[in-house]
């Protein structure tokens, strides 16, 4: 009976211990940041611009060679 109590309290103390420390793990992202940049049209009917492309695909994509790229 005692080793099942021992057990329960080590696994309750482990559980709490994860939850302390994922508490402590959380990410702010500021919402004016996220919402300040559109690089791509609202709509499909528009074009894209080299800039939404770049958004979409990458940056490093043109810096490839051509082997890479059809890969």
């Amino acid at each position: 009976m005692e080793r099942k109590r021992n057990i329960a309290i080590v696994l309750a103390v482990l559980a709490g211990a994860a939850l302390w420390i994922e508490h402590g793990n959380h990410t702010a992202i500021e919402a004016s940041q996220a919402a300040g940049y559109h690089p791509c049209p609202d709509s499909d009917a528009m074009p894209y611009s080299m800039r939404c492309i770049e958004f979409m695909v990458g940056p490093l994509v043109q810096n490839r060679p051509a082997e890479a790229v059809a890969n």
